[in-house]
């Protein structure tokens, strides 16, 4: 529960640290990481045969990683 209040504290009183922003930071990779997951994966036969055009999608999986990562390194400061 102190984790929580640490956490909201921070919000609710503009009184930012370091574990705010990492949290801040792993809320972006992870919604980075969504879209990712969400685009489509299609092939296009103008550039060559057999190209597959990925987008975003390949760098979901790291993406998600890294948010994972930045939140326990968060919570880990607080």
């Amino acid at each position: 529960m102190n984790t929580l209040l640490a956490i909201d504290d921070g919000w609710t009183n503009a009184n930012y640290n370091w574990a705010d922003l990492f949290f801040i930071v792993a809320t972006a990779l992870a919604l980075l990481a969504a879209f990712g997951y969400l685009t489509p994966v299609r092939t296009t036969v103008d550039a060559e045969p057999g190209h597959v055009h990925r987008g975003f999608a390949h760098w979901a999986a790291g993406l998600l990683a890294l948010a994972v990562a930045a939140t326990a390194f968060a919570l880990f400061l607080l």
